[in-house]
C-alpha cells in the first residue's frame, strides 16, 4: 500500500452532524495542489456550516503555497461568519506551519480567555487581515 502523505494532492470533504464540515487532505500541498485546495474551501464555505476543520494527518509536504492557501482559506470562512481550524500537521507540515505562526494561529480558536497564547494569537492574525 502507498503513502497518501507523499502522493498527488486531494481533499475529500465530509460533513459531520454537528454542522462541522471537515476537509481531509493527502499528499504534497504545493503550488500543484493550490486550485484543488481552493475549491474544496470555497464550496464548503458556500454550503454554510457553522465551522470547518482542515485535517493536515496526511499531508507529507507543505511548501509557502500551502501556508497561503490555508491562510487565504481561514480568511474566506471567517468573512462568512465560519470558523476555521486546522489539525493533525505533523513532521515537515508541523514544522513549515509552526515557524510560519500559523499553526498557534489556527489549531484552535483564538477567543479562548483562558489561553495565555490568546492575544498574541490575535494580535497576529490581526496583522494578516485586510484593512477595512
Amino acid at each position: 500500500m502507498t503513502d497518501p502523505s507523499h502522493g498527488p494532492f486531494s481533499t475529500t470533504v465530509e460533513r459531520r452532524r454537528n454542522d462541522q464540515l471537515i476537509v481531509w487532505a493527502a499528499g504534497e500541498f504545493d503550488m500543484n495542489a493550490e486550485l484543488g485546495f481552493m475549491e474544496a474551501v470555497t464550496s464548503a464555505v458556500a454550503s454554510k456550516p457553522q465551522s470547518m476543520v482542515v485535517d493536515l494527518s496526511k499531508v507529507g509536504f507543505l511548501d509557502s503555497t500551502g501556508v497561503r492557501c490555508l491562510i487565504v482559506g481561514k480568511r474566506r470562512a471567517e468573512a462568512a461568519g465560519v470558523s476555521f481550524t486546522i489539525r493533525g500537521a505533523q513532521g515537515i507540515t508541523e514544522t513549515v506551519l509552526s515557524m510560519t505562526g500559523v499553526l498557534p494561529a489556527m489549531a484552535k480558536p483564538a477567543d479562548d480567555a483562558d489561553d495565555a497564547e490568546a492575544e498574541p494569537r490575535k494580535a497576529w492574525w490581526k496583522r494578516l487581515r485586510p484593512r477595512s
